[in-house]
């Protein structure tokens, strides 16, 4: 399983102008309804950052349970992360990953949250002891404002949707059900703070990733246009491998938005 990288924390600091809300809404013009705007979104956003913080989810299926990343974390995080990504068009240098982990681990903002899948294993020797091994990571945001610019507009999620990237499972889980937990884990959040569907970008030249998604719900919204030998003779290297936009439905009652 594994999604595009979502690298934003360090790097984007103002909302993108790329995707739209769904609502429609503008800034107000209004300086005391911009103080009160802010107030009822710091009210919202302890709220969610709350319900992050709570969440956990176990998967029978896959022997895991699902939870909110945290700094402890870390150590075993970069080492998956930045493995599943190692020689891909998505890699980064490790300090760079690093910096974006710790990030998300030890801030306070709940417009992005990073989630672990870990399994827990018991020895069977005389003196038995528990093991626990983080198996399985992904991202979700809920405001544009934490996710990388696209240049093609139809790419870009609604800005007040939920978006889930960096998705990644240990090479020694793989094919166990860690994937699909993590969705599970992810749409149950999701739905729990107050959304109604799930974006992600996936890469055209990985099968397994795109079956995964395809059968579990998600269809395509949109198809990145592969530059092709252009991005070769341009990039200095191998052409990119063109992406697909991805959508989940999780609820239809009219309600679409975190209020972020």
């Amino acid at each position: 399983m594994r999604t595009t990288a979502g690298w934003t924390r360090d790097i984007v600091t103002t909302m993108t102008t790329r995707g739209e809300r769904r609502d429609g809404a503008t800034p107000s013009s209004s300086s005391k309804q911009r103080r009160m705007v802010l107030a009822r979104r710091s009210a919202r956003e302890d709220e969610l950052f709350d319900i992050q913080t709570r969440f956990s989810r176990e998967d029978a299926a896959s022997g895991t349970t699902t939870r909110k990343m945290r700094e402890s974390d870390a150590k075993a995080c970069i080492d998956l992360v930045y493995g599943a990504f190692e020689g891909t068009e998505d890699a980064k240098p490790r300090a760079y990953v690093l910096k974006y982990l710790i990030g998300l681990a030890t801030g306070d903002a709940a417009d992005e949250v990073a989630l672990v899948a870990e399994r827990t294993t018991t020895t069977t020797s005389a003196n038995e002891q528990e093991t626990t091994e983080i198996v399985g990571f992904v991202t979700v945001s809920i405001s544009g404002k934490s996710r990388p610019e696209e240049s093609d507009r139809s790419m870009s999620p609604p800005t007040d949707a939920a978006y889930l990237a960096n998705a990644c499972v240990g090479a020694s889980s793989r094919r166990r059900g860690v994937g699909r937990a993590l969705l599970r884990a992810v749409e149950e959040l999701v739905l729990e703070m107050g959304g109604c569907d799930v974006w992600l970008h996936v890469r055209l030249d990985q099968p397994a990733p795109c079956a995964l998604y395809s059968g579990d719900g998600y269809e395509e919204v949109a198809r990145e246009k592969s530059l092709g030998a252009f991005a070769s003779i341009f990039g200095g290297g191998k052409p990119s491998s063109p992406r697909a936009l991805m959508r989940k439905s999780l609820r239809d009652d009219g309600s679409c938005n975190f209020m972020l």
